[in-house]
């Protein structure tokens, strides 16, 4: 017998490359709406076979996760549905609401598919109001339960062309304008005045009335939110805050009381850094050069309630400066004075963190994602043309030593280069060291971080955006405690052909965490190279 299907879904691969897994469980029927029915994910034999050159050739993440789903689904044999159809076609039960099925090779001839298979896909194994009808003898309109799921334009405009039901994956779109919701524009009247009449503070709820409007449904702050209050003067910021609460060992942040709007102090607007009782012009010789500079340094990337910081902005706003000298700061063991002054215990030597790990997609280290193994020259030289924004930051800090001692080990050589050297402390300002137990900074690639964990590291991943929703997952999920993911990137500068504005793990992870209580978004506008730089921002040219 054959079953029926509330909508059956091909799914094409560059969906699951994008969402992994998690893809299975988009497209299964909600059982707490529609009780007992059933959707259907189809796999074609020669999507696996994709999948398989992705994960072995490219390292993806994404394809990698959803062929281990699809064995470990079709080994366990209490899955197998017993179904009288094609012996082509095998069908298992995924959840309440879904079956997955799996063709082999023969049942489509070629990776292009023709209207009649389709249509057998459709009606020919799975629905019993048109079994043994001809697919030749079915219209198109009839075939609206199957969706085609692709997010590849030559697909859609293959299908859509030949009538048939194509939809992007929605759970992966994400609208590239969400990077600027980290900092809002405020009211310059009532919020603004209700804010100075209240000493600058105002309940969340009150602050979201005046804001959003008396009938507001979706509007809603969300903590380490900013607002931005035009003025002739200068602009007014307000932040979003409000108490922690966390678990009884300190180590998770599980509420927030008492939340708020409020007015930045007035020494702020001077863009000095201030730390416990600790006040500074620069961090390691970098200061913030706007406003929005120095909420990303203060609020955010110094902060360590803040355990996820995203930074976005164009070429030239100062990403890579600022994230690199305010990771390098928290990665150095400080003498007892600064130490404490900073807020630091005054017995323990240990810093903020013990290691950076800096991390990008494979796209901006071998090109066409392929391995650096590939490249010439050992380890630093293969990755230093990579390196170049960081060297630079380096080269502009405070920091009197060459970038590459950052990568080499105290105590013994590494792929890097020969044991690091011996770095008197003058080099760091006069009062702190280099870890004297690993490497200060560590360079790897999504291709190495399967069952990887980070432990007390401060991991950061530029160029976000040429990575897929996936791999930003499990970069996520590879965050041990003690440890904080800074997500660095430009939604509108991907390298890797198989993202976009629109579905690239940067946004999508923003998407995710947004109103976490533990993490930030700072959004970067201004450029500091040339004007010549800035206006190559609007120049419509593409690459070949």
């Amino acid at each position: 017998m054959s079953r029926e299907y509330h909508s059956i879904n091909l799914l094409f691969p560059d969906v699951y490359l994008h969402g992994g897994p998690d893809a299975f469980e988009q497209f299964s029927r909600n059982q707490d709406k529609h009780a007992g029915e059933k959707n259907l994910v189809v796999i074609p034999g020669q999507f696996i076979d994709r999948l398989d050159v992705h994960m072995s050739k490219q390292g993806s993440a994404g394809a990698l996760d959803t062929l281990r789903y699809l064995t470990n689904l079709m080994e366990d044999r209490d899955s197998r549905v017993p179904l009288d159809i094609d012996p082509n076609v095998s069908v298992f039960s995924a959840s309440e609401g879904l079956d997955v099925a799996v063709l082999d090779e023969n049942v489509f001839k070629g990776r292009d598919f023709s209207n009649s298979e389709l249509a057998k896909l459709a009606y020919g194994f799975f629905s019993p109001d048109m079994q043994g009808k001809k697919t030749e003898e079915i219209e198109i309109p009839e075939l609206q339960n199957l969706k085609i799921i692709t997010t590849e334009y030559r697909h859609r405009i293959k299908y859509n062309r030949r009538g048939f039901n194509v939809e992007r994956p929605e759970f992966l779109i994400v609208d590239q304008d969400i990077v600027q919701r980290g900092m809002v524009t405020g009211d310059s009247n009532s919020l603004l005045a209700a804010l100075y009449e209240h000493n600058g503070k105002l309940p969340i709820a009150e602050a979201t009335r005046l804001h959003f409007g008396e009938d507001n449904e979706f509007g809603q702050f969300f903590m380490n939110q900013f607002v931005r209050f035009p003025s002739q003067d200068h602009p007014v910021y307000a932040k979003v805050t409000g108490d922690l609460v966390r678990n009884k060992h300190g180590n998770r942040i599980i509420d927030v009381e008492n939340q708020r709007l409020e007015l930045l102090a007035d020494r702020e607007y001077h863009k000095t850094l201030h730390f416990h009782h600790h006040e500074t012009e620069h961090i390691l010789g970098i200061s913030p050069r706007d406003m929005e500079q120095y909420i990303a340094m203060q609020y955010g990337l110094m902060n360590k309630d803040v355990q996820l910081m995203f930074l976005t902005g164009t070429q030239g706003s100062g990403k890579t400066v600022l994230a690199y000298a305010c990771a390098v700061d928290q990665i150095l063991s400080y003498d007892k004075e600064p130490r404490v002054k900073r807020g630091g215990e005054s017995e323990s030597k240990s810093s903020d963190y013990d290691q950076i790990v800096l991390l990008k997609p494979n796209e901006i280290l071998g090109g066409k994602r392929r391995d650096p193994g590939a490249l010439p020259g050992d380890l630093f030289q293969k990755l230093s043309q990579h390196l170049a924004p960081y060297a630079d930051a380096h080269r502009v800090s405070s920091l009197r030593f060459p970038f590459k001692e950052m990568f080499l080990h105290p105590e013994y050589d590494n792929d890097y280069g020969p044991q690091r050297s011996r770095i008197d402390k003058n080099a760091i300002n006069g009062e702190a060291h280099l870890p004297y137990r690993m490497e200060a900074v560590q360079m790897t690639y999504t291709g190495f971080m399967r069952g990887r964990s980070f432990e007390r590291t401060l991991v950061i991943v530029d160029e976000a955006q040429s990575l897929s929703p996936y791999e930003l997952k499990t970069i996520a999920e590879r965050l041990g405690e003690g440890s904080k993911l800074v997500v660095m990137g430009d939604p509108r500068q991907t390298d890797n052909p198989n993202t976009s504005l629109d579905y690239n793990g940067l946004t999508y992870l923003i998407k995710q965490y947004l109103d976490k209580p533990y993490s930030m978004l700072v959004n970067l506008t201004g450029n500091y190279r040339s004007q010549v730089s800035e206006d190559a921002l609007d120049l419509n040219v593409y690459a070949g």
